[in-house]
């Protein structure tokens, strides 16, 4: 089992350094705790939070520049809006009114805000 500082070490290794640097302190760890399986199911859960996260962010990406190719100017409100929403299933209803709408007041984020 991991302790808790030792968990605290691992979580700064996935969340703040780069890949690289990650990849290398990873094999560094491994290799004076070999076998350890909380470290393995950790780099798990961690490379999954980081997908869905990099699946919410490309999302966002583009909404906002579907809606920045619609209307030009996106207000930074708007903006501020979309990058709070990291409910993949709120981004898609987002994504699909951005093909469709007539005018940026069409947009609706606060029903998508609630349940993120």
């Amino acid at each position: 089992m991991l302790t808790e500082a030792f968990r605290y070490f691992v979580q700064l290794i996935f969340h703040r350094r780069s890949l690289g640097e990650r990849d290398a302190l990873v094999d560094i760890i491994r290799q004076h705790i070999p076998n350890h399986k909380g470290l393995e199911t950790m780099a798990q859960t961690t490379a999954e939070f980081l997908r869905e996260q990099g699946k919410a962010e490309g999302k966002q990406d583009a909404i906002l520049k579907l809606l920045q190719l619609q209307f030009q100017n996106v207000p930074e409100v708007l903006s501020r809006e979309i990058r709070n929403i990291h409910n993949l299933s709120h981004l898609d209803t987002l994504l699909e009114q951005a093909m469709t709408v007539q005018s940026l007041e069409e947009i609706d984020t606060h029903s998508a805000l609630k349940s993120t």
